[in-house]
């Protein structure tokens, strides 16, 4: 395929389903002043042989965070667009269908978030944490409560689902929880627990892309996990393959 991959998200790529090469590339398309922008990413299909190049759509910025995912044999795109307002900067989620061109807005209030690893993303697109207003029926309140919550989405899905949730009432701890997102990567989620007041030390807990999935905030508390740090939080995660 005559193109080159310029994308600034290394953690992407190129990825291939059925005969078809998914990627992002430079955008070659002249503005109305007859310049190419330079800040385009265009993402495209083509076939295994550079055959049949298609323009899927178009976003601004090379460092757009993206994956292709292939699910019951549609591909969808996953992309993300990050904006600044009120001095807050704010990250917009979307799941595009390649196949139809329709698209799912999962979010436009993500505080952070974590992409599906490429080899799994078909399994849990994205994971992300959300602020919660402390007065939402206020407009220009922007206060926001000490817990948060995750979400999490799968590609297809119309809408994505909460699944932890950090106030009292969910967690049946004596203090809110404030979640991170440390990692998504082989089958497991590796979730990060900040406790707002008393005497619990933070930690982190790795959970099943579909135990966290099918959890919500009444069933959290039944949650199946596995304890990995119970003095802080991971900042970084290393994997090792053992055959025995």
């Amino acid at each position: 395929v005559p193109k080159i991959v310029s994308s600034e998200d290394y953690n992407a790529g190129i990825y291939l389903f059925g005969e078809y090469l998914y990627y992002g590339t430079t955008n070659v398309e002249k503005d109305s002043n007859g310049n190419v922008p330079k800040d385009i990413l265009t993402f495209q299909k083509a076939k295994i042989d550079g055959s049949s190049v298609e323009n899927i759509l178009s976003v601004k910025g090379l460092n757009t965070t993206f994956r292709f995912a292939e699910v019951n044999g549609t591909v969808y795109l996953i992309y993300t667009k990050v904006s600044t307002e009120n001095d807050t900067t704010v990250t917009s989620i979307y799941c595009y269908n390649v196949s139809n061109g329709s698209e799912v807005l999962v979010t436009d209030n993500a505080t952070a978030y974590v992409l599906g690893d490429n080899d799994e993303v078909s399994s849990l697109a994205v994971v992300y944490t959300e602020s919660v207003k402390k007065y939402p029926n206020i407009s220009d309140n922007t206060e926001t409560e000490s817990y948060n919550i995750v979400k999490a989405f799968k590609a297809g899905d119309s809408a994505s689902k909460t699944v932890l949730k950090g106030d009292r009432a969910s967690t049946g701890l004596s203090t809110d929880v404030s979640y991170t997102i440390a990692d998504v990567r082989n089958g497991y989620v590796f979730v990060a627990s900040s406790y707002v007041s008393g005497t619990l030390a933070d930690t982190t807990v790795a959970v099943t892309y579909a135990d966290l999935y099918a959890s919500t905030p009444e069933t959290q508390k039944n949650l199946t996990s596995v304890e990995v740090l119970n003095a802080g939080h991971i900042s970084d995660c290393y994997f090792v393959s053992l055959d025995n």
